[in-house]
């Protein structure tokens, strides 16, 4: 047991000189009105399979690709926009679309194609639609299926 401990204590005082002085490079960047940054407080972040930013807040949706940044807000003259600047939730699912999750217009799909958005809300009508307008999160389990956490439940 002592010879097991001893070339133990040895591995470790050897290792340990070369992982002192290592350091990692990080660079940090604020982002400004200049590159289209209009945001105040984050709800969400996420990074997608392509490499983007996307910030969630409560005055729109950002996608920053490390240079730009490209502002997603409520424009009720685009029917393939968002419809609401209050913007909560982010989920990239295995298929690699992104969900956005708002408050009181419910939840949308980025068509990538269209660099614009598929709307899913509740109807009142429809018991299969959302429950509430305020999706608050969002899942995706192994089966496939999303699980959207909503002001009113789980659907």
């Amino acid at each position: 047991m002592k010879k097991y401990l001893c070339y133990s204590l040895i591995y470790v005082l050897y290792a340990l000189p070369s992982t002192i002085g290592q350091t990692q490079d990080f660079r940090f960047e604020q982002l400004s009105g200049e590159q289209g940054w209009k945001g105040n407080a984050v709800n969400a972040i996420l990074q997608d399979h392509r490499g983007f930013l996307w910030i969630a807040t409560w005055s729109g949706l950002f996608r920053y690709d490390g240079y730009e940044v490209k502002a997603y807000r409520q424009d009720p003259t685009d029917e393939n926009g968002l419809q609401s600047n209050y913007v909560i939730s982010l989920y990239e699912d295995s298929q690699n679309r992104l969900w956005v999750g708002t408050s009181y217009t419910g939840l949308y799909q980025y068509d990538e194609a269209q660099d614009g958005f598929i709307n899913y809300a509740q109807e009142t009508d429809n018991m299969n639609s959302l429950s509430n307008n305020n999706v608050w999160a969002m899942l995706e389990d192994k089966q496939g299926f999303l699980w959207i956490g909503t002001e009113n439940g789980l659907n």
